[in-house]
């Protein structure tokens, strides 16, 4: 198995080529905030969102992700924050990032807002070399592990919402960060530049108890393909969300999601390959849980609580 982590480890190295990527979960819909700071406090009522997602279940050291955040009780023209923590493993990999948010929102008119966010954020990042076969144990990149790097950053974006509709932009990380650097140039692995984000989206109502969401996630970053996520989801009985998406990258996703009550919603997520010339990789899965701490301050609009 050391040989397949090995493998699978520099494979993932040469995909990410000099530009390292950050991960995309699925259901970014329901915890744009880790993707926009701007989308703070944009629901008007503070929240805790949970999810985990796991890539290629069942080969070793294949990739998994873990994402906590918090939002404060949002307010108008008021400063609102909040918080999220991510972990990602990824064969002898693993990145910690603690990140706090601050946004704040200005109306346009009763239905239509918009929102300016900034974030700050720290990463931790751990190699441990050992789970690897090594063939050249005196390879200078490699003979010592790496153990909590650690690396400031910061982001900003803005998220203009309405009754409808909403839009938004964003740069989490604008300062570029290099691991696993040497002085030769060509002796480096994987960098971080800024990745940009793109959020559009409209909600249209098909009946009293039937909403549909379709939404598109556009992400590039230098020297990488642009990759896309487009989504429809549709709601019903403002309880029940069922859902398909694409990704660029060559999977489909497939969602569900129910009100377990009125402030409390669970989903689940199974990504899976789009190519069949790949259809031997496995399917990635993903849950995650959203809790609403005052629900009496969510939006009264169908639409709203739908975005």
């Amino acid at each position: 198995m050391k040989k397949f982590i090995t493998r699978l480890f520099f494979i993932l190295c040469v995909v990410i080529g000099n530009s390292q990527q950050d991960a995309i979960f699925s259901q970014y819909h329901y915890n744009a905030s880790s993707i926009n700071p701007a989308y703070t406090g944009t629901m008007f009522s503070p929240e805790i969102f949970l999810s985990h997602k796991s890539q290629w279940v069942g080969l070793e050291g294949a990739p998994t992700y873990s994402n906590f955040s918090f939002q404060s009780n949002g307010e108008i023209r008021k400063i609102n924050w909040g918080l999220n923590i991510k972990n990602d493993q990824i064969g002898p990999t693993v990145e910690n990032n603690l990140a706090l948010n601050v946004s704040y929102v200005v109306p346009f008119d009763d239905n239509s807002f918009l929102s300016f966010g900034l974030k700050g954020s720290m990463n931790f990042m751990n190699v441990d070399f050992s789970i690897l076969d090594i063939y050249n144990t005196v390879d200078p990149l490699i003979r010592t592990d790496i153990d909590k790097k650690f690396v400031p950053n910061i982001g900003f974006g803005f998220h203009y919402f309405s009754e409808k509709a909403f839009l938004g932009f964003a740069i989490p990380q604008v300062l570029k960060t290099d691991h696993f650097e040497t002085s030769s140039e060509e002796l480096r692995l994987a960098n971080e530049r800024p990745h940009h984000y793109l959020t559009l989206g409209y909600i249209d109502k098909f009946s009293e108890n039937v909403s549909v969401k379709y939404s598109i996630l556009m992400k590039w970053v230098k020297g990488v393909k642009k990759h896309s996520n487009l989504s429809i989801v549709t709601r019903f009985y403002d309880s029940v969300d069922f859902g398909v998406g694409y990704d660029t990258y060559s999977s489909w996703n497939f969602l569900a999601s129910f009100k377990v009550f009125e402030n409390l919603m669970i989903g689940y997520t199974v990504d899976a390959p789009a190519i069949k010339s790949i259809s031997n990789v496995p399917n990635s899965h993903e849950v995650f849980l959203k809790w609403t701490l005052d629900k009496d301050k969510l939006p009264k609009s169908i639409f709203r609580k739908f975005q």
